[in-house]
């Protein structure tokens, strides 16, 4: 039995440095790393915005977590994401809305140190929708975010609720659920009330409640009350009536 267990790990060990040494598992990294370096000598506004789509296309086509590689490749990873690195923090401070992006989309790739989570934060009050969603997916996603960001997102759906619209308040309500934001859950039930007496319709919240599972339970009793008013209306959609239904 240990001959069998050294003999499975060496062949473990084997297919890592194989792998390490094999480009097609990091297809178009490396180029893509090599062309944004290329383009920030003179700083960060320097890279073409084609190059950064590039960059982006080739970490995502190597998906993964990629801080749980077998270390032989890590190490090699390692050294090869050090220009992102840099890169996501200078792009983190431009005044180019779509670098900012770039630099939120990069950060899901970095190792979780606190500077790494300190910029998506920044990022997540971004006023670029595109930027701010992708920094709260990352810090959401990855179990990173603070008590602060938690408390920020719920405020900003309590300022939708008193007519002061955000950019984050508008990503919450298609994505709360899914960030496993419990304690939003009566501000989230508030607005889909409030929607459907003034506009006479159900929106995306119901799916998001739905999403909170358990966290949402306390809510059950409105949703009820909700889907009875909605059935009895017959200008009501069928989808509505099933959106409210699947909550």
């Amino acid at each position: 039995m240990k001959l069998i267990g050294f003999v499975f790990v060496w062949c473990a060990v084997a297919v890592c440095l194989h792998a390490q040494g094999d480009d097609s598992r990091f297809e178009g990294l490396e180029e893509a790393v090599e062309a944004v370096q290329a383009g920030s000598v003179a700083g960060a506004e320097n890279v073409s915005l084609e190059d950064l789509r590039k960059l982006r296309a080739a970490l995502v086509a190597n998906r993964g977590n990629i801080w749980m590689l077998p270390a032989p490749i890590l190490d090699w990873l390692r050294s090869e994401m050090e220009p992102v690195r840099d890169l996501a923090f200078r792009l983190a401070n431009s005044d180019d809305r779509n670098r900012r992006y770039y630099a939120a989309s990069f950060a899901s790739y970095l190792e979780p140190t606190d500077a790494t989570k300190e910029m998506l934060g920044k990022l997540a009050y971004d006023e670029h929708a595109p930027a701010a969603g992708t920094a709260m997916d990352t810090l959401f996603g990855m179990g990173w975010e603070t008590e602060n960001l938690r408390s920020g997102v719920v405020s900003s759906l309590e300022g939708l609720f008193d007519g002061r619209p955000s950019t984050m308040a508008s990503l919450a309500c298609n994505s709360a659920g899914r960030w496993g934001l419990v304690e939003a859950a009566p501000i989230l039930m508030d607005l889909l009330e409030k929607e459907y007496n003034e506009e006479g319709k159900i929106t995306s919240i119901a799916t998001q409640l739905k999403l909170l599972g358990e966290g949402a339970k306390e809510q059950l009793p409105r949703l009820q009350e909700l889907l009875r008013r909605v059935k009895a209306n017959p200008d009501s959609h069928p989808r509505e009536i099933e959106a409210l239904d699947y909550a």
